[in-house]
């Protein structure tokens, strides 16, 4: 008996997990028709498991379709990496702002980087502006560091109008505990860009990322501490 049991256990784990359970619907009007946004999307996320992408692709248009914000996002992703259909960065791009609007507001940080770096399309400034500062509306604070870099980057090309901007974002990245924030905060008062020059407020940034603890940064900025000390 204790062998039947066995053999059947072991012929089971031999079968397709898709032969285990009803394959997922293919789409057709017919078959979208009477179902609910959430369950098109997991229709569709069934479909891209199984690596049927052209199929996930056609269930989370009709899942967006019928108001689904996280469909949305996906197919920005289908659309990025050319998954069931080709490969296009405008409209992944185009697919992920409509998530991020329909309420996927944790995506804003995202595109603000995609649009900053010109990864996806060429560098579009003012749209990272825009989703970073969309993002800091949401709560997600590292955009702070996002925002103020920009606008760093002019005063260091002497356009100093946003300065204070620039470092009210750093600022407001730091008292979120975002320690990078110190960095940026202490090269602009020791280069004296946007600010009055001021070498000890530029070393008070510099302790609190020497002992922030944070590997990336601690290191870096003990060493910059220490060769400010050595020129005072």
């Amino acid at each position: 008996m204790y062998q039947r049991v066995l053999s059947a256990s072991l012929a089971l784990c031999l079968i397709a997990p898709s032969a285990l359970h009803a394959a997922a619907p293919q789409w057709s009007e017919s078959a979208v028709a009477d179902r609910s946004a959430t369950e098109r999307l997991a229709i569709a996320l069934e479909h891209s498991a199984e690596g049927a992408y052209t199929e996930a692709h056609e269930w989370l248009e009709a899942a967006a379709d019928a108001g689904s914000s996280e469909a949305k996002i996906h197919l920005g992703y289908f659309h990025q990496h050319g998954r069931g259909v080709e490969q296009d960065g405008e409209r992944a791009l185009e697919w992920l702002e409509r998530g991020v609007e329909a309420g996927e507001t944790g995506f804003a940080l995202r595109l603000a980087w995609d649009y900053l770096e010109g990864e996806l399309v060429d560098p579009h400034r003012e749209r990272a502006e825009h989703w970073f500062q969309h993002a800091i509306e949401h709560g997600y604070h590292e955009a702070h560091l996002g925002l103020g870099s920009i606008l760093l980057t002019d005063v260091v090309g002497g356009d100093e109008r946003r300065a204070d901007e620039a470092r009210a974002h750093f600022e407001a990245a730091l008292d979120e505990g975002l320690v990078l924030a110190s960095y940026y905060l202490a090269r602009m008062y020791r280069e004296g860009l946007g600010v009055d020059r001021d070498p000890e407020r530029a070393m008070h940034y510099l302790e609190i990322g020497a002992e922030s603890g944070d590997p990336q940064i601690s290191s870096v900025m003990a060493d910059w501490l220490e060769e400010m000390r050595h020129e005072l």
